[in-house]
């Protein structure tokens, strides 16, 4: 920063917590993180590995999946 120059910072934070929280059993925390890993795997161009990881995510839990909008 020179003379004659604004330095502008904006920061928001939003932090909330769901009324009323969902999967939160362990079928729905492995059912989440099965859907994490499965987005890390189609990341990083593995697809094979992410469609099995997204199949089972379906398997596993449904309701998880229909809510995320998973295929």
């Amino acid at each position: 920063m020179g003379e004659g120059h604004l330095k502008v910072i904006i920061r928001t934070d939003v932090m909330y917590e769901r009324a009323n929280p969902l999967f939160t059993d362990d079928v729905g925390k492995q059912a989440f993180d099965l859907h994490r890993r499965a987005q890390r795997a189609e990341g990083e161009s593995d697809h094979m590995t992410a469609m099995r990881l997204y199949r089972h995510c379906r398997r596993l839990c449904p309701e998880y999946a229909d809510f995320v909008g998973m295929a």
